[in-house]
Order: structure tokens, then sequence, then C-alpha cells
């Protein structure tokens, strides 16, 4: 895998399965794998009026503050390796706060603990209800040997 810029005949102009999981209306099983990785974003109108977010510039300090001195907060996001229980694949998850703070609440409770122990289920509701997401946790289980070994 190479990162970063590439000549146009070395590219990778595969379109095949992505690694990034989205999560659908209904319920989304998962096995966090990992601890979470931050970033910030910022959201702002597209020319369409629909919102846009992108990738906070946070090298640039004077930029960040004038978005932010223009209404459009910097917001905390995370991406977690998942193991994605549909098709028992491992993939990538942007989460936002309302997830995190779900995934956190079970990560500090004595009786949960350890979230790669056991199976979560993320339930996402139609747009426009309040709230749209809400994290549930299954009983623990064991992740299979031949699931760990791929991992």
């Amino acid at each position: 895998m190479i990162f970063g810029e590439v000549d146009w005949n070395s590219a990778d102009s595969s379109s095949g399965k992505s690694d990034f999981m989205k999560l659908e209306e209904g319920e989304n099983t998962v096995r966090i794998m990992s601890n979470p990785i931050q970033f910030y974003i910022h959201w702002c109108n597209g020319p369409d009026g629909s919102k846009r977010k992108f990738n906070s510039p946070i090298d640039d300090a004077a930029m960040v503050r004038r978005l932010e001195d223009s209404g459009f907060k910097r917001t905390a996001r995370w991406f977690i390796k998942v193991l994605d229980r549909r098709d028992n694949q491992f993939k990538a998850l942007e989460i936002g706060p309302q997830v995190f703070n779900g995934i956190k609440s079970l990560y500090t409770n004595k009786r949960w603990g350890k979230v790669t122990g056991y199976d979560i289920t993320i339930t996402r509701a139609p747009k426009g209800t309040q709230p749209l997401y809400s994290v549930t946790p299954n009983p623990h289980e064991a992740l299979p040997g031949d699931l760990k070994s791929k991992f």
C-alpha cells in the first residue's frame, strides 16, 4: 500500500470493496479491535446548501482560528478498527460523539470493561431522530482464534 503522492502509473485505481464501514439504518454489530484514533473536523455549507465536513487544518492555527471565528466550530471525531459482523471483515469505522460516548460508558462500566471482549450493536435510527445512535453491548464472548490470527 502506498500513501501520499504517487505518479499516474503506480496509483491504486481499483474500485474493489471498501475497508471503511458505514453505519446503516438499523442494527450494526461490530467487535471493536483498537483504541480510538482522534481527529478533528469542521462542518460548512456546500454550494448547494448541504452540510459538508472536512478535516481540520490543525497544522495551521491561523486558519483554524478564522474558521472558528466564522462559526465553523471544530468537532472531535474518531476512527476505530472494527470487525464488521455482517461479513466478518476488518474495517475502519468513523464515529462521532454520540457513539463514542456510548462506547466509553461501556468501557468505564465495571461489568462491561474492555470493549474488545464482546460485540457491540450500534443502532442507527431514521434521519432526524434524536438520539440518532444508540450503543448496546452483547454478551461477553471470546473472538474465535481464526479471526484473531487474521487480525
